[in-house]
């Protein structure tokens, strides 16, 4: 009995060191492809800055082809939050001056890019989260804003194509506790999207990567392995999937 007892907890570990196996995995996957788009939100910046409205927004797409399959628009709006380019066709009198990846570059030119939360495109139709850039006239102030819509069912397609086989659900987190992306086998996507995920933001303020048990009802006693994204204010996070847990666990019991 007590070496079933040993072997179970040994299974167990060994799982949920896959849980955070797969986080790593999943972090520099995640990092790759965001610091892809972000360097084309930064060209698509330089070349508006320099060429304005003669700025090339199809050759720049590609130039980029090996990232076509996430990106579904790019786009520039002016000063006033008005769509002037676009890689699809614009829509009339199209603006975004009530978007939070529009209104958060207004006040000021942080240098760095900002990450939306998911919105249901206008342009595409497609739900997806946007990197934006602020650029600016040739004094500093404000001229608009450069961004890229990045696909949020390229994440899906990760979980159930990729590395993730053995996983139960994969998010990807902002540290405002809000998921710019999130999928879990056999839950429906925009009920997780709308999860409040806090509890993993918060857990990650004390340190950068560990493992957690879910409290709230949806997920309660669900464990998620999470690790932070040093180069964008985002955290990974993957869950076990219970069932697979269970089965391995009863295999062990099986043999003993």
């Amino acid at each position: 009995w007590l070496s079933n007892r040993s072997d179970s907890a040994s299974e167990r570990e060994f799982v949920l060191r896959q849980a955070d196996d797969m986080t790593l995995v999943l972090q520099t996957h995640t990092r790759d492809t965001l610091l892809s788009v972000d360097d084309v939100v930064r060209r698509l910046k330089r070349d508006f800055e320099r060429d304005g409205l003669r700025a090339d927004l199809q050759r720049l797409m590609q130039d980029h082809l090996d990232i076509a399959d996430y990106i579904t628009l790019a786009s520039v709006a002016d000063a006033q939050g008005r769509v002037i380019l676009s890689t699809l066709p614009i829509l009339r009198d199209a603006s975004i001056a009530d978007v939070a990846h529009f209104r958060a570059h207004v006040e000021r030119d942080t240098g760095e890019s900002f990450i939306s939360k998911p919105v249901l495109d206008r342009a595409s139709g497609k739900w997806s989260f946007h990197l934006s850039r602020r650029i600016n006239q040739s004094d500093g102030t404000f001229a608009g804003v450069a961004i890229v819509a990045v696909d949020l069912s390229y994440w899906e397609r990760l979980l159930r194509e990729g590395h993730f086989g053995e996983a139960g659900g994969i998010a990807l987190i902002g540290r405002d506790g809000a998921a710019r992306a999130a999928f879990k086998r056999n839950a429906k996507g925009q009920t997780l999207m709308q999860r409040d995920w806090r509890f993993i933001a918060r857990a990650a303020e004390r340190a950068p990567h560990g493992r957690l048990t879910a409290t709230s009802p949806e997920d309660r006693g669900e464990i998620w392995a999470y690790r932070e994204l040093k180069v964008f204010p985002l955290l990974v996070a993957v869950s076990v999937d219970e069932a697979f847990m269970a089965g391995r666990l009863d295999a062990v019991r099986t043999r003993n």
